[in-house]
């Protein structure tokens, strides 16, 4: 992540205290699921962003999470989310890198990621950290933004200046964990519905923040970094309307060596 639009990208999700990835909750759910997470599991959660899946993975399936992020600010409102939810087993959360990992190896029952790996220099190195404190016949499971079919150059040079997300067809994707040392990669791969994604959006975050979102936008339209990043989405806006032509997620689910 390089550009000065990217920058403003992520300067606008820590101001808005607001983070997405591809599927919504449902598709939290699907990769929770897909890891078989039972009550006791301790879980990682990658790349936490604001903090919705920590207390979500707590209540839905009783296990035992931390959530790290890069962004110090980020985990301020995850913070501040927990401490506002009624949550029995209460999620912890530190500041960490995907690429170096601060536990000790074997500290998890499973590790998950949303949107994240497309963002870091290296996903294979990141996956290994994932595999690495993670017990043996544990699990490591992401949600990654997938090349549906392959795009035109120049979509995915907008996708990574606007952005700095690079997403990867399936069988990369795959081939990632493989070199990580990660083994019987299980994938799913859907299409994303635009309406369908904003329902779930609403839902996840509710009407009350939802519109709490929109007052900051409106507050910190003077910020230089997100007036960049809001120039280039209009000036490119014909590659962003045709991003989801081409562009869904995936569930990807592999085991850690026993």
């Amino acid at each position: 992540m390089s550009t000065d639009s990217a920058r403003g990208y992520f300067r606008l999700q820590s101001i808005l205290g607001t983070t997405e990835h591809f599927g919504g909750m449902e598709a939290t759910e699907e990769l929770a699921r897909a890891c078989q997470i039972e009550p006791g599991d301790r879980v990682l959660d990658v790349g936490v962003g604001t903090g919705i899946t920590p207390p979500f993975l707590s209540r839905t399936f009783g296990c035992r999470v931390v959530g790290i992020d890069i962004s110090p600010s980020m985990l301020t409102w995850a913070r501040e989310r927990v401490a506002s939810e009624q949550v029995s087993i209460r999620p912890q959360f530190a500041v960490g890198d995907a690429c170096r990992l601060p536990f000790a190896s074997g500290t998890f029952d499973a590790v998950i990621s949303e949107s994240v790996l497309g963002f870091v220099d290296d996903p294979t190195t990141a996956l290994r950290e994932y595999a690495r404190v993670t017990q043996p016949g544990g699990v490591v499971g992401v949600n990654e933004a997938t090349w549906l079919d392959e795009p035109p150059r120049s979509l995915e040079s907008y996708l990574e200046a606007a952005t700095g997300a690079s997403p990867k067809p399936p069988e990369e994707w795959v081939t990632r964990f493989e070199q990580a040392g990660l083994r019987d990669t299980r994938s799913t791969v859907r299409q994303v519905d635009p309406r369908t994604q904003f329902v779930s959006e609403l839902r996840r975050r509710g009407i009350t923040e939802t519109l709490q979102t929109v007052v900051r936008l409106i507050r910190n339209l003077t910020d230089p970094a997100i007036r960049r990043y809001i120039r280039m989405n209009l000036t490119h806006w014909r590659e962003a309307s045709q991003v989801l032509a081409y562009l869904g997620y995936g569930i990807y689910v592999a085991d850690v060596d026993s």
